[in-house]
């Protein structure tokens, strides 16, 4: 079975004179597999996260994407690639379009207009027949 972002006894720490805040964590993730962090409050869900953007580095162990060591990517190939939706997501002023690829990088067949949006949600979601058609044109998000 091939894994699309495979994680091995990883630690990490946020100072080199404090403890770990995460060890040991091994996990693996296929492509397409949508996955969430549930766990009690301050548990590492976050600096999972974190690490796979390398916003923190971990201390031992590795953390492989599509088989590369990210540590061995550069920061830009692998942040611009990477989406997380956090559990408080934030939109930012201006359109729906440009939130989700702010950079413009993509045309909108990409930035899911249809296929990504019928892959996320369930097929009688309310929500994926209201993303979908705010999708097609350009909703303006405000304050």
């Amino acid at each position: 079975m091939d894994f699309l972002i495979v994680v091995e006894d990883l630690e990490v720490k946020y100072a080199p004179e404090i403890p770990p805040v995460l060890h040991g964590v091994l996990l693996s993730i296929e492509s397409r597999e949508k996955i969430g962090f549930l766990r009690r409050t301050r548990s590492g869900e976050s600096t999972i996260t974190m690490s796979i953007l390398r916003l923190v580095d971990p201390t031992k162990g590795k953390i492989m994407i599509d088989g590369i060591d990210i540590t061995k990517a550069g920061l830009h190939d692998l942040r611009c690639r990477i989406m997380f939706t956090p559990q408080d997501a934030t939109l930012f002023s201006g359109t729906l379009r440009e939130n989700i690829d702010p950079f413009n990088e993509h045309d909108n067949s990409e930035c899911g207009t249809s296929s990504t949006v019928s892959r996320c949600l369930p097929k009688r979601s309310p929500t994926r027949n209201i993303l979908r058609s705010c999708l097609r044109v350009n909703l303006l998000v405000m304050d």
